[in-house]
């Protein structure tokens, strides 16, 4: 400290426990409750604002659905699919490709998305 050409950081990153992992699309993070949907009807049911929407794709019928979420996990897709394209015009958080979603996820889990790692974290974690 105070000695010319030296650099003191220190940068602590603490993270909850990681549930599950895909391919992030942007670089947010959000949490929320799970809702997990297998078809838009269904997500129109569940959806409230604040929650994450988990399903295995997502298609048009959605939309008013993902408008209400703060983040979307889906099974199928990349970087060109209709959950990434949607999910980075409206600026929440998105995995896509995370196996098995809809059945680790649970309904009511509440989690943390951090689409710059592709990560899904147990309850609110704190992600720089």
């Amino acid at each position: 400290v105070g000695e010319s050409g030296t650099t003191n950081l220190m940068k602590v990153h603490t993270v909850g426990s990681i549930i599950a992992k895909g391919q992030g699309i942007g670089r947010k993070s959000a949490f929320g409750p799970v809702v997990v949907a297998k078809n838009a009807k269904e997500a129109e049911q569940k959806m409230t604002d604040g929650a994450v929407l988990v399903a295995s794709s997502t298609d048009r019928d959605m939309i008013a659905s993902l408008e209400k979420a703060s983040a979307l996990i889906t099974e199928e897709g990349g970087l060109t699919s209709h959950a990434a394209v949607v999910g980075l015009s409206l600026g929440i958080p998105v995995i896509v490709g995370l196996e098995n979603a809809t059945s680790v996820l649970t309904e009511g889990q509440v989690i943390t998305v951090d689409a710059a790692r592709g990560a899904v974290y147990e309850g609110r974690a704190s992600v720089l």
